[in-house]
């Protein structure tokens, strides 16, 4: 059920729609640091912004799904029909990865724009402190409802926590005891819900 590009929001729908048919002893949530905190918030969001749902904060402050991308229905019905299709076409596939390339580009510009930077040496996205603080808020109760739902179900929920892919490459300037801040706020939110959390920056760079 791992889909790529999807945040925590979009990996809690999957869970509750797709993979509870299967009655699961365990979910292992592959949690990627460098941009699933930032997917869960649209402000923040850097590619397929306006293609995804997200959880957000009603009048009484109880997360509820914002499912705005749905309102192109025509465009909606395409993405759904080559959702199926993409799969066995490789002609399908590249095409897919072409839009996310040039959608991600086209973003970046945008925020450059803005003047607001969008990583560090360690592929970290630096954006305004207000707004990284909501993302990670965020966060935070999507790990609350899935960690909730599955101690519901009897299911067993556990975190891999997966670095960045140039932190940890020969000659990455992390040493191979350094975990980033984002991974111990990650970690540090789900020692507070009472999540098993696994760190695999510093293993994968000592490995290296």
């Amino acid at each position: 059920f791992g889909v790529g590009g999807y945040g925590t929001a979009q990996e809690l729908i999957q869970f509750r729609t797709q993979a509870t048919k299967f009655k699961p002893d365990l979910v292992v949530l592959q949690f990627f640091v460098s941009n699933d905190v930032f997917d869960n918030y649209r402000t923040l969001r850097e590619s397929l912004r306006d293609e995804a749902p997200y959880y957000v904060a009603d009048a009484h402050g109880n997360l509820v799904i914002d499912e705005t991308f749905r309102q192109n229905r025509d465009r909606r019905l395409v993405l759904d029909a080559g959702g199926t299709a993409i799969y066995y076409s490789r002609f399908l596939q590249l095409c897919n990865q072409a839009r996310k390339v040039i959608a991600v580009a086209v973003t970046a510009m945008k925020e450059r724009n803005k003047n607001l930077p969008v990583r560090n040496e360690t592929n970290e996205v630096l954006y305004p402190k207000d707004e990284t603080e909501k993302a990670f808020h965020v966060t935070g109760r999507v790990l609350e409802m899935l960690r909730d739902e599955c101690r519901q179900a009897g299911i067993e929920l556990v975190v891999a926590v997966i670095p960045a892919p140039f932190a940890v490459v020969p000659g990455a300037k992390r040493s191979p005891d350094e975990v980033s801040d984002y991974d111990l706020r990650v970690k540090a939110i789900n020692d507070r819900l009472g999540i098993p959390t696994f760190l695999y920056g510093p293993p994968m760079l000592k490995y290296v």
